[in-house]
């Protein structure tokens, strides 16, 4: 559905194309790589992506920039959702990036993208990158 909602939009010339995805949302970025989009995805972030090990969850050649963000600490839907026990919030293929999200009171699985001052900051860090 991703390949496909890209593939109707009308891009003006020049136009760059930013995903963010949530969780195994990432993955479906990743894998939509794959499936022969028709305009370049100039910037992929990820936020709680489990990692997934099979080549269809790497990226290709049309992400030009992935950064992988994920909480510090225990996230047991991250690490559920991955086929890789070890480094479950680290991807190797990304620019990867920690956040405490201690001072949430939402799950940590949920605070990158609901708790308002936590987007702020890996939003901020992304920005002075």
């Amino acid at each position: 559905m991703l390949r496909e909602m890209i593939a109707s939009h009308r891009f003006a010339p020049g136009a760059k194309l930013q995903v963010i995805a949530h969780s195994h949302g990432g993955n479906v970025a990743l894998a939509a790589s794959h499936l022969g989009l028709t305009h370049e995805i100039d910037c992929l972030i990820t936020l709680n992506k489990p990692q997934m090990d099979a080549e269809i969850y790497q990226p290709c050649e049309n992400i030009r920039d992935f950064y992988n963000i994920s909480t510090e600490g225990w996230d047991w839907i991250q690490y559920g959702g991955s086929d890789t026990r070890g480094n479950y919030k680290f991807d190797p293929y990304a620019i990867n990036k920690l956040i405490d999200t201690s001072s949430s009171k939402l799950k940590k699985h949920a605070a990158l993208v609901w708790d308002d001052q936590i987007r702020n900051m890996w939003w901020q860090w992304f920005l002075n990158k």
